[in-house]
This record gives C-alpha cells, structure tokens and sequence, in this order.
C-alpha cells in the first residue's frame, strides 16, 4: 500500500489532480500486485537455486531413537546402537530383521567376544551425534557418526565409532563401518571374535501368515559351503557356514554377499572388500524360529592400551524381487570400489 500511496502520490503532482481515495487503493494494490509478481520471477526462494534437495536426512532424540534416512533405506539406531532396517515403499516401511526384548537374543550388528565375554551394549554419547557431508567415488552423500562406550568385566572401557554412509545414487544402500579403541593406557584386551553384521531375520514381518524362518536365500557365487546352488529356500533345521576365500584363481573369487527375501521385501549383507579377507558368515534357525546370521571378519587376537581396530567395510541393501537387482548393484559398487583405489598412472 506503501508503494501504491507514492504511486498514487506522482501520478497526481504530474496531473495537478488529487485522485479518490477509492482510486488510490486500486492503484495502490495495483502496484503492490505487479511489483511482487516482478520480484518472484527474478529471485528464487532460499534452498531453491535448481539444485534437488537431498533425500537423505536424520533426526536424534536424547537418549532415544536415532534416524537415518534415505528415500528407500531407513536405519533407526536405539541409545546401544542396536538397529533395525527398513524398507521404504510406496509410502510404507517395511522390515524383517527382529530385535527382542530378551537380552540374551538380542544382539546389535556389531558387537566383539573380549576374555570369553560378548561386549555388545554400547552406550550412545549423544553429544557425539552428529552428520557430515560426503563425496566419494559412489558420489555425494552424508555419514552418520555415532559414538559408544562399554566397559569388560574388569572394567576396561572399549570406545565404539560406528560410521554409516548413505549415497543419493544409491537410495537403498547404507555402508557400515566399525572402529573399536581400547581406551586403557596400561591393560591390553584378547579378542576372540569380531562380528562386522549380526542380524535376526523375521519373514512373519513383510508375510504375517508364514513362519519366521521362510525365507529364499542366496549364498554368493563360488563361496565354499554354499552348496551344489547358490539359492536356497530356508527350512526350520537350516544351518550353514560360508566361508568367503579366495581361490587358486583370484579371477574367481568368491563373493562375499548373502541375501533373503520374501515375496515383499529383500535384504542383502556383503563385504565391501576387494580382497580375499578371509570373512565367514554363520547361518542357523533360533530357538524361536528366527533365522540368525552373523557375519566375522578378519580381526586382531587382541587390542593394546590405546589401540584401535577397524572393522571391514559393510554393505547393507533392501530391495523388492529376489537376488539378482542387489548381486548386480553390488558388483557395480565393487567396480566404484577399484577404481576409488587405483593409483593414477
């Protein structure tokens, strides 16, 4: 109205004629109108300078849930780092991997023997908790950092980094990496084991009406113990070792991915390594029907005061359909992989 008054103001000083009040509103928002349109059109709004906002996003509570988000992979982490994945399709979330409330079933996906004695729960400082911008070879992204701390039966604290990256070219894959400290300055910590994924998978969440062990499962190509045929379909007696080595011909390596899925939802685990790392992963039906599987990755026999120790790189993968889109999307990964390391001529 402002600018419509002075509008007014000229136009009248020009003609010698005061207009109505009645007039001078109609040009004053007039004008008001015709500026604003002119000033749309030559600035954009904040945030909008052509460039697609990231689908890739997180939210933290104090002490609670911690969210990871991509438009189709969801990671949702509790206050140990216990975490379960999600499918995003057609505006729904799906999952299949169960965490109980029992302690003794339950596991996060990386956790260590130490002295005989599983050290899992690790508590989030969540003045830690935070997200930071990437560009690597699979291209722009954001990684999550969290921080926990748990302590051995003689008091000794271990620090747990866990590192996840999400990728906008990749919107249904999460890479997972694991950095173990011993924050001891005198006492060194024998490691038996280390495990770099442990999930329990439940098809009864994607298909109420069948039993939790009902999965297709694919075991890799060339890995020993995975059979006369890579894929297989999950019974209630279902028990398998597969060891991922290379060998005699490096060529032929063996694939270090394992993937299920029901008629709804698919979930890939491999090793984002290109070298023979001597990884294992242990497949077996639970008590409860629930089928386990837990990846081991190569690890030292024990952490020095002040050591760390960080754990192979994992590859995390939802997806709809059986194997082949997730083993295809995995070799590409792979190829990225190379040629992030080759050294230039």
């Amino acid at each position: 109205m402002l600018l419509g008054t002075l509008a007014c103001f000229l136009i009248s000083n020009r003609t010698g004629h005061w207009l109505s009040a009645v007039k001078a509103r109609v040009w004053g928002l007039l004008v008001c109108f015709l500026l604003g349109w002119l000033t749309s059109c030559s600035s954009a709004p904040p945030g909008s300078s052509g460039e697609s906002r990231s689908p890739i996003s997180w939210t933290a509570i104090e002490d609670g849930e911690i969210w990871f988000r991509n438009s189709e992979i969801q990671l949702r982490f509790d206050g140990e780092m216990y975490c379960r994945v999600f499918l995003q399709k057609d505006g729904k979330l799906y999952s299949i991997n169960d965490i109980p409330p029992d302690a003794a079933k339950a596991k996060p996906p990386h956790f260590l023997i130490a002295g005989g004695e599983e050290i899992k729960d690790f508590r989030v400082d969540y003045r830690n908790v935070g997200v930071s911008e990437l560009k690597t070879r699979f291209g722009v992204g954001k990684r999550l950092h969290l921080i926990g701390y748990a302590a051995t039966s003689q008091g000794i604290e271990i620090e747990k980094k866990l590192a996840v990256e999400l990728y906008q070219d990749y919107p249904n894959i999460a890479i997972v990496s694991v950095t173990y400290r011993n924050t001891d300055s005198r006492v060194s910590i024998p490691i038996a084991s280390v495990a770099s994924s442990f999930f329990r998978m439940d098809a009864s969440r994607s298909e109420p009406n069948t039993q939790p062990y009902a999965f297709w499962i694919f075991l890799g190509e060339g890995a020993a113990g995975s059979g006369a045929s890579s894929v297989q379909r999950v019974d209630a007696h279902y028990s398998r070792t597969i060891r991922f080595d290379e060998g005699p011909d490096p060529a032929n390596q063996a694939i270090p991915l394992i993937d299920f899925w029901t008629s709804r939802m698919g979930m890939a685990i491999s090793d984002l390594s290109l070298i023979a790392t001597g990884s294992a992963a242990k497949l077996s039906i639970a008590a409860d029907q629930k089928l386990e599987v837990v990846f081991h990755t190569p690890s030292p026999d024990k952490l020095d005061p002040d050591e760390t120790f960080t754990s192979s790189s994992m590859v995390w993968m939802v997806h709809t359909g059986d194997f082949q889109s997730a083993l295809q999307r995995y070799k590409q990964m792979l190829l990225k992989e190379a040629s992030g390391q080759r050294k230039p001529a």
